[in-house]
């Protein structure tokens, strides 16, 4: 009887140290809470997504001071702290996870590098757009997808 190796779970370096990617992820995972949508490559993406999901199962335990303390401790601005705790994690109260979505974007331009949008699902940000798309189409401007994400991001 022969064994087979599982295959071994994906996990993103991103050519840095430990130390880098720990500042790297912290800065995402507040710039994530603050926005709700950020654009950024599809493997920072997909390490992000654990890191944020961590952050928001430790916010639905409200009771848990442990889970208080690493909040506090991963993110970094105050703003954030508190926007997860009042606002983020009560919206998932009911969902044990899958509290990301990641969208594809295609290619950036310069190095070829496949770039994607990571969100907090149930956000406002798509009812702004489309509000903003009918609005226009009301109003009879030209709709272009590209010239909608730049709105979004300026």
């Amino acid at each position: 009887m022969t064994f087979t190796s599982l295959p071994a779970k994906k996990s993103y370096h991103l050519r840095r140290s430990f130390r880098q990617r720990n500042h790297l992820m912290r800065t995402m995972v507040t710039q994530l809470i603050e926005h709700e949508r950020i654009k950024t490559t599809l493997p920072k993406a997909e390490l992000l997504r654990k890191y944020a999901e961590k952050m928001i199962a430790y916010a639905k335990r409200e009771d848990s001071e442990a889970a208080k303390n690493k909040i506090k401790a991963f993110i970094n601005t105050e703003f954030a702290k508190k926007k997860l705790v009042m606002e983020i994690a009560p919206r998932f109260k009911d969902k044990p996870s899958n509290f990301t979505r990641i969208v594809h974007l295609g290619k950036r331009r310069g190095d070829n590098a496949p770039m994607a949008y990571i969100e907090y699902i149930g956000n406002e940000i798509d009812k702004y757009e489309q509000a903003m798309k009918r609005q226009d189409i009301e109003n009879g401007v030209v709709v272009d997808k590209k010239e909608y994400g730049k709105k979004l991001l300026a």
